[in-house]
């Protein structure tokens, strides 16, 4: 669309007075999420920091307990808790980027999610089934390609796109 085009259809929709709370105004350079329709965003944010706050409240008794109940082996579990922590934290970067990637691809950003969650899930269980069978130069091997491969395909993945691109 261009500029002359998105000014008309708002101008439209200025005089229609649409009714409902959600905001029909094409994408633009400055609004380029097509996704963001909510007009009243407070009550979005106000559902949204209601969600956390239950999240951190049932958090708060797990906590209490780790650091109580295991005295002796706190640092032990404090090492745990990180190392998962911070695994966590990377694998949700990793899908975050690949999300991104193949949204531009499939179309969808919901099919995009449900081919990168679930790709994700059962390649890991795969890989966590399998990785007992191995020994441990193999692992460290596998473990060695793994950052190389997503390398790779954060650069080369929109190219290969275009070779199945219609």
């Amino acid at each position: 669309m261009t500029n002359t085009d998105n000014t008309t259809l708002e101008t439209i929709l200025d005089q229609v007075n649409y009714p409902y709370e959600i905001d029909l105004s094409p994408v633009t350079d400055n609004k380029p999420y097509p996704f963001n329709i909510y007009k009243n965003k407070k009550e979005v944010e106000d559902f949204l920091d209601i969600i956390l706050k239950i999240a951190a409240a049932m958090m708060i008794p797990v906590l209490l307990l780790a650091i109580f109940k295991y005295g002796s082996q706190r640092f032990r579990l404090v090492g745990h808790t990180v190392f998962f922590g911070l695994l966590g934290f990377g694998y949700m970067l990793v899908e975050i980027v690949l999300m991104q990637k193949y949204q531009n691809f499939i179309g969808s950003p919901i099919y995009s999610t449900i081919v990168i969650f679930g790709g994700l899930l059962f390649f890991s269980g795969l890989g966590s089934f399998f990785s007992r069978n191995f020994s441990k130069r193999t692992l460290v091997i596998c473990i060695s390609i793994i950052p190389v491969l997503i390398l790779f395909q954060s650069y080369f993945i929109v190219d290969v796109f275009q070779l199945f691109a219609i």
